[in-house]
């Protein structure tokens, strides 16, 4: 049984081999930073994180509380994927070398927090901006609560799979969307994991986020209405997306010969027939 370290290597190897564009690369615990800014400012306006903060419109400050309630939440998801211990990160640089985008990927193997990471996480990033009530409205924190039970939701629409991917985070700059980078590294994405047949989880909050996935391959498999109980503003209620991509292989006749090093490593004893079915057990 290959370890989480083991399947995060090998797909940090799959994501490079598929890698044709010189402005997209794996990010390195030393771009965390620039990678965190770059996500807190990507998400600062997303429905998901607004439906969270709720802060106001007529509160003086409210640019600045969403860039650091933003900040805070991208932090405790994806520090330990931006540090290389839960996942791959990686990067679009413009024509400076600047990093101006940034894609967060958590393998199935680690997938499941830890009640270990939550407590670190805690004593390195201190408590989320929630705790502050006087910042924020006293709903965000029961909010947060009810976007934190979609983990099991996930769980259950790829329980068929062996092993998948799911797209975590995927942000660019606000000045510089429209350029294509966000586009490209969701190409390198369903390329990657084309090539490792695996499928791929992904949660839209919005039906212009929805629709852009759906030109990427995805499916939508449930449509969720996040409401907390006796909450009765008009932001009130969310809807997520929760969305699928299986990969391309799948539905095709394949042999291990056709397959890669990496692919025939892990499904050498695959149930090959009209198509490969995604419960095959690894090799020993």
């Amino acid at each position: 049984m290959p370890t989480p370290n083991t399947v995060q290597k090998e797909l940090e190897c799959a994501f490079k081999s598929n890698m044709s564009r010189f402005d997209v690369s794996l990010l390195t615990q030393e771009d965390e930073e620039d990678a965190l800014d770059v996500l807190a400012v990507a998400f600062k306006d997303d429905p998901k994180f607004a439906w969270v903060d709720c802060l106001e419109e007529s509160d003086p400050d409210k640019d600045q509380k969403k860039y650091n309630f933003s900040r805070c939440l991208q932090a405790y998801s994806n520090h330990r994927v931006l540090n290389g211990k839960r996942g791959v990160a990686l990067g679009a640089r413009d024509e400076h070398g600047e990093l101006i985008g940034c894609m967060t990927l958590v393998p199935s193997s680690c997938s499941r927090e830890r009640i270990v990471d939550n407590i670190a996480a805690n004593v390195r990033l201190g408590t989320t901006p929630m705790e502050k009530t006087e910042e924020y409205c006293p709903d965000s924190r029961r909010r947060l609560e009810a976007i934190g039970k979609l983990p099991k939701r996930r769980d259950q629409h790829m329980s068929d799979a062996h092993r998948w991917i799911c797209l975590q985070s995927i942000g660019i700059r606000p000045e510089d969307r429209g350029k294509g980078y966000a586009r490209e590294l969701l190409r390198l994405l369903t390329k990657t994991a084309d090539s490792l047949l695996v499928p791929v989880y992904v949660e839209a909050d919005s039906k212009n986020d929805e629709s852009m996935y759906k030109k990427f391959g995805f499916r939508t498999v449930e449509t969720v209405h996040a409401h907390v109980a006796g909450d009765k503003s008009p932001t009130s209620n969310l809807t997520l997306y929760l969305m699928r991509r299986n990969p391309r292989y799948a539905h095709r006749r394949v042999s291990c010969a056709q397959m890669t090093g990496a692919e025939n490593k892990y499904y050498e004893r695959a149930h090959i027939s009209s198509r490969i079915r995604f419960e095959t057990v690894p090799a020993s």
